[in-house]
């Protein structure tokens, strides 16, 4: 196997601090030269970029993310800054005299936005019925308490023959309670007189 005449992509990259991509775009351009092998001789590389200017964003260094708790106070507007101090305060977490970290901003994001949901929450709550709706709910369920309130007479008339004024009171008492009972729940009585 032939030694290389150069160094690859990957270690020139690392040797200039540049984008990988941005380079390889840049070689695939023939803004930079390239070795007969295809890999690349780093003094010839630095003169052909010496004058260029650092225009392509992905040849640019590879920007490094924050750390999570590092402070982005400097990158976020005054009033963003506040509005994240204020959500975070309301909510418990006082942090009014440390630096705003990656994590408060998410924080603050997640509260906000679980704000954002119960108020659509709550709107979706007071929401208005139509009126034929809760007519026809109310028409149905009406017509069920009818049905069975007029049939009990028949049900229990021979039950209450003969017996003393106190004791069909009573008995009638306790037929209205179960039939409403029965409504109440759902019950039997609904599906029977539906």
């Amino acid at each position: 196997m032939a030694e290389a005449l150069g160094i690859s992509l990957r270690q020139l990259a690392l040797r200039l601090g540049r984008d990988k991509g941005g380079l390889s775009r840049a070689a695939r351009d023939g803004r930079i030269p390239r070795l007969p092998d295809g890999t690349f001789d780093e003094a010839a590389v630095r003169t052909a970029l010496a004058g260029e200017a650092l225009t392509d964003p992905v040849d640019a260094p590879p920007r490094q993310r924050p750390a999570v708790n590092a402070p982005v106070e400097p990158d976020v507007p005054e009033m963003a800054a506040s509005l994240i101090r204020q959500v975070l305060a309301e909510e418990g977490e006082d942090i009014a005299d440390a630096s705003l970290t990656l994590t408060h901003v998410r924080m603050a994001v997640g509260i906000l936005k679980a704000r954002d949901q119960a108020r659509e929450n709550d709107v979706a709550r007071r929401a208005l019925i139509e009126i034929e709706e809760v007519g026809a709910v109310v028409e149905e369920e009406y017509a069920i308490i009818r049905a069975l309130f007029t049939s009990m007479p028949g049900e229990i008339a021979i039950e209450l023959e003969g017996l003393p004024a106190i004791e069909i009171q009573e008995r009638l008492a306790a037929k209205v309670a179960e039939i409403l009972t029965a409504l109440s729940a759902d019950g039997e009585y609904k599906a029977e007189a539906a």
